[in-house]
């Protein structure tokens, strides 16, 4: 059997998004191509567009009328027109859910495929690895550059609280002081008892206030 592009009936190769990132990006660009270019759409390659739609159109038909059947029949919800609501809402959403789960297959087929639609989205997709692996490049670029900042940076000796042995000054013309020994003499100084004759008396005061 032929392959294409190194592809032979694969659900995923080297011609197809290989992350979900890549996925999104190219469904994306892919369907506004399709949008826009919906005119000049083969017969062939619309196949598998009509056959989804044809699909997904009879499972929310059948889902909406099984909806319909069973509230009918339970009657949880009293009035007639809600209930036609709720089952044309529950068919709705149905036919999107199996819409978005049958495009990511059908892109697939288009990028294995030959024709203009499948070298669209192959000229898509490499496009958007591309675009893919720039902002990858970037944003890597970005967090070692985060990385080498970080750890260029060393804490200093000025820094290291957690030594009691830490010398700091006050002023540029005082020698270094020993944190330690400072609270040492502090706490002597603070806790010295006072010495009789260093300090004076009230009547001491008194009577030199009463000479003067």
């Amino acid at each position: 059997m032929p392959t294409i592009y190194g592809v032979e009936g694969a659900n995923r190769g080297p011609d197809l998004p290989s992350t979900q990132q890549e996925w999104h990006v190219f469904e994306r660009h892919f369907g506004i191509w399709l949008r826009d270019n919906a005119h000049t759409v083969t017969a062939e390659e619309g196949r598998p567009f009509k056959k989804a739609t044809y699909e997904c159109l009879a499972l929310g038909m059948s889902s909406g009328v099984a909806v319909s059947v069973l509230l009918n029949k339970v009657m949880l919800i009293k009035r007639p027109f809600t209930r036609r609501l709720f089952s044309i809402f529950t068919g709705l959403y149905t036919v999107a859910l199996c819409i978005n789960y049958k495009r990511r297959p059908i892109y697939a087929t288009l990028l294995r495929s030959p024709g203009r639609v499948g070298d669209a989205a192959r000229d898509i997709l490499h496009k958007t690895r591309k675009q893919t692996n720039v902002s990858q490049s970037a944003a890597n670029a970005q967090d070692n550059r985060f990385d080498q900042d970080t750890h260029s940076v060393e804490p200093g000796d000025d820094y290291n609280y957690g030594n009691k042995k830490e010398e700091f000054r006050g002023d540029a013309d005082f020698a270094p002081v020993n944190v330690e020994e400072f609270n040492e003499r502090r706490r002597a100084s603070k806790f010295k008892p006072p010495v009789a004759g260093k300090y004076k008396t009230w009547d001491d005061i008194r009577r030199e206030n009463q000479n003067n």
